[in-house]
């Protein structure tokens, strides 16, 4: 009988489908606008119900999608700040406080995919590369 799947796996699975649900919903946005887009987050709509198969190459790759956004958030942000269409405090408050949030839920979703029931789901070893053997006497 097939293990069950961590709850965890299941609350990432659906964050990264929401997630590429509400990519597609802007770049369709941006198509009816006359503006061509292409998202990257459009992968969580495979990488979501790739995560409830246990391969580890959907981990693999949730992990990979989660490292650009944390890469690159900061970088969009401060780019958006800088000469974007916000030009009241208001605004600048709205974007600082999405940005956060956005961050530490991908900075949680990062870990989540290390954590030992995700590790032990997708058959990785939850021991440490770094663990020193202990000398033998």
């Amino acid at each position: 009988m097939p293990s069950p799947i961590p709850r965890t796996v299941w609350i990432l699975a659906i964050l990264f489908f929401v997630g590429g649900i509400l990519s597609l919903g802007q770049m369709i946005v941006e198509w009816s606008q006359g503006a061509i887009s292409i998202n990257l987050g459009l992968a969580g709509l495979l990488i979501g119900p790739g995560l409830l198969t246990g391969r580890g190459f959907w981990r693999y790759a949730g992990l990979f999608l989660l490292g650009i956004v944390l890469l690159l958030l900061p970088l969009v942000v401060l780019i958006f700040l800088m000469f974007g269409e916000v030009r009241h405090l208001p605004s600048y408050v709205l974007v600082m406080i999405l940005s956060g949030v956005t961050f530490l839920l991908t900075l949680w979703m990062f870990r989540a995919l290390s954590f030992p029931e995700t590790l032990a789901y997708f058959g990785a070893s939850t021991d440490s590369p770094t663990k020193k053997a202990e000398p033998s006497s």
